[in-house]
């Protein structure tokens, strides 16, 4: 782990972060540079819904035996105790950076069930072969500001071509799943809106705690104000509840603004 690298995440993490740095180590060897993301560099970390996101760069594309052992590792690592989401590139998707891009592996519990399916078939070397992700451009722009370096270099120091329609194009495709999901997902939905015009707005990188007090600061309507206090209470651990009116009503606001930007 780089020199600082421990003092900057929350303390409850850094046992867990750290044998997990140790385990990828000795599963990848061509490891360049390894970063933490999302709300474990950020702020607003909660043991009890957050997860713990990293971005692996290597020097070359995984071997099929490197695949399964990082399947493996992520199998056995990802909730024990916090949910797990990764992807790996490599240093050349960085340095001739494309949108969306295309990535050597991702895992995430949503991918779970695929995983130990193709384990069993021995299929984890074509699992993803060919696959683009337009969340990475998003990933990036918040590891390249606010992640934390775990090993190796700056992020912003290796990618070459990374352009910010890039990442506004992730972050409003997310928008619109999160406008389309809000009922089922309202404290998440109402906090990622949230997020997503601090930057359309103000060009803010932001944490979701953060996205309530830029709300806040901005003067937003006593409409919609208490339902994204609501959401952050919620995220906190705190128990709230969402009554579909409310949820409505926050939903017009935010596909208003979003089609004014």
């Amino acid at each position: 782990m780089s020199r600082g690298a421990s003092s900057e995440m929350p303390a409850i993490i850094r046992p867990v972060v750290e044998a997990f740095i140790e385990r990828v180590d000795g599963v990848i060897p061509s490891l360049e540079h390894l970063y933490l993301h999302g709300s474990a560099a950020m702020g607003g970390f909660h043991p009890d819904h957050s997860d713990l996101d990293f971005l692996i760069v290597t020097s070359r594309p995984l071997t099929p035996e490197t695949k399964v052992g990082l399947t493996r590792l992520c199998l056995e690592s990802s909730n024990e105790p916090y949910p797990i989401e990764l992807s790996v590139l490599t240093v050349g998707d960085l340095t001739a950076w494309r949108h969306p891009s295309p990535f050597d592996f991702h895992y995430s519990e949503g991918w779970r069930s695929r995983f130990e399916s193709a384990l069993k078939a021995g299929e984890i070397a074509t699992i993803q072969a060919g696959m683009t992700d337009p969340d990475l451009a998003a990933h990036i722009k918040i590891t390249s500001e606010r992640g934390i370096v775990l090993y190796g270099r700056l992020l912003k120091d290796v990618i070459v071509g990374f352009n910010e329609t890039d990442y506004r194009d992730a972050i409003l495709f997310d928008a619109r799943d999160c406008l389309e999901s809000i009922h089922d997902t309202p404290m998440d939905s109402v906090l990622n809106l949230t997020r997503v015009l601090a930057y359309c707005f103000d060009d803010l990188v932001l944490s979701k705690q953060e996205a309530f007090e830029w709300s806040k600061a901005k003067g937003f309507s006593k409409d919609v104000l208490p339902t994204i206090e609501k959401a952050a209470a919620g995220y906190a651990g705190n128990d709230v509840s969402f009554k579909e009116d409310e949820l409505d009503v926050f939903r017009d606001f935010a596909r208003t603004n979003l089609q004014h930007i």
